[in-house]
């Protein structure tokens, strides 16, 4: 099932591979790259979904990767854990620069800098789900989903850059697998049942396009066949096999000011029932306006705009119905 909040998560990593490979594809929904360190690996000894999980032996095995900012508001970090021996001390599994972010002290996890405790214990060589949960500004800690009995406020805004062992700070000896950050969703507000599968959001999207290209190319494959229309008439008008319909959203993108000014700006329509993004354009430079055509009317959508440049801030309008087409 595709996951309602899969735009909101920057970072997937199903650790899927090869025994003992290096490359680490990340399957959530920004283009981040992903950077092993020391002998970081996968390995096919362990794993919770997908036959393999990212082994690490200590420091100074660890994976790096541009800041995934998690921001202010609500968030949710969370992954599987294998554990192999119990740190000595302070391990890092999910950090920043070795400062804010989820390890293990002994077998408990803890927050740091909070050091917000989870009562429940982590047992040696057995698959724990583990969620770090930031709602309405407290934090909650989830062991195979159950929260700990703490629950602290904490204040500004988060971010991750490193799984592993982190400066100054050892890792743990473990399997890590199916990582998931996800930026402005508290998805877990009470205790839960651990997912039960691998997120794969990412490939069931891009298997749908592959069944949408296999049909373009069907369709264009018996074109020949088709007898040329009589002058003075057209085909219906083309439109979106996965996504057409009748409808249209049409708006225009200003600067507010005395008068308004319009602006070229990047737009994206967004299905509000699963978050899928569904068309992007860009406003005319000139006028502002824009358009979505042939789309499914009887649905609701979001429309977002904002400025590439990010010299002003984005523009979000939701229940959007469309207008029927002539």
């Amino acid at each position: 099932m595709a996951d309602p909040f899969f735009l909101n998560t920057p970072l997937i990593l199903p650790f899927d591979g090869a025994n003992n490979s290096t490359t680490i594809e990340n399957a959530g929904a920004k283009g981040i790259s992903i950077s092993v360190n020391g002998g970081a690996k996968l390995s096919t000894e362990q794993s919770k979904f997908g036959g393999s999980s990212l082994k690490v032996n200590g420091s100074p095995d660890y994976l790096t990767f541009p800041d995934v900012i998690l921001g202010s508001g609500d968030w949710t970090i969370e992954c599987w854990v294998y554990l192999r021996s119990a740190p000595v001390s302070y391990a890092a599994l999910m950090v920043s620069n070795g400062e804010a972010g989820l390890y293990l002290y002994d077998t408990t996890l803890i927050f740091y800098p909070n050091n917000t405790g989870n009562t429940g214990t982590l047992s040696l060589n057995t698959w724990h789900h583990v969620a770090a949960v930031r709602s309405a500004d407290k934090l909650y800690l989830y062991i195979n989903g159950v929260a700990g009995a703490n629950a602290p406020t904490v204040s500004g805004a988060f971010k991750m850059n490193t799984i592993g062992s982190a400066r100054g700070v050892q890792g743990s000896q473990s399997y890590i697998d199916d990582v998931r950050f996800t930026a402005g969703v508290a998805r877990y507000t009470g205790n839960f049942t651990p997912p039960g599968a691998a997120d794969t959001t990412r490939s069931d999207i891009y298997s749908r396009t592959a069944n949408l290209a296999r049909r373009v190319y069907a369709a264009t494959t018996q074109s020949a066949a088709l007898k040329p229309l009589p002058v003075g008439t057209t085909r219906n008008r083309e439109s979106d096999l996965l996504f057409g319909g009748r409808g249209r959203i049409s708006g225009v993108t200003k600067v507010k000011g005395t008068p308004d000014a319009a602006v070229s700006t990047r737009v994206r329509l967004i299905r509000e029932k699963d978050g899928l993004l569904v068309r992007e354009t860009w406003s005319d430079p000139v006028t502002g306006a824009f358009t979505f055509a042939n789309i499914a009317h009887g649905i609701k959508y979001t429309v977002l705009t904002y400025d590439h440049n990010h010299n002003e801030r984005a523009v979000v309008a939701d229940n959007l119905t469309p207008e029927l087409m002539p």
